[in-house]
């Protein structure tokens, strides 16, 4: 799903970026990392840190993942551009008419012959 959201070159940043705070090299973003990375610009790290994992930790284990890191940080406006909506609207768009039944819906979520 990540490779899906950014280029290769976007995610190359985004990678160099979370190696930077993931300090222990675990592959992960732990709170302690984050605050002190913050703590060095902010007397208030601690609660801007908690703010951040309450947005970005999606699965809530108190550690930032590279996916859930990518998820965060991608250009939002970059990714819902005209051409990929289009694209996203054409894998439901079973038949071409330029609407989306709920079949269609149901053929693209559990595959043609699902069901």
């Amino acid at each position: 799903m990540v490779k899906n959201l950014a280029s290769s070159e976007e995610l190359r940043e985004l990678q160099i970026s979370f190696d930077t705070l993931d300090t222990s090299g675990d592959g992960k973003i732990g709170m302690e990392e984050l605050i002190v990375a913050f703590g060095a610009f902010s007397a208030d790290a601690k609660k801007e840190v908690q703010e951040i994992f309450d947005e970005v930790d999606l699965d809530k284990n108190g550690e930032i993942e590279f996916s859930e890191w990518v998820v965060a940080s991608i250009d939002k406006t970059r990714l819902l551009t005209d051409e990929k909506l289009r694209l996203a609207f054409g894998l439901f768009d079973k038949d071409g008419g330029g609407s989306i039944s709920p079949e269609e819906i149901k053929a693209t979520l559990i595959g043609d012959g699902g069901g």
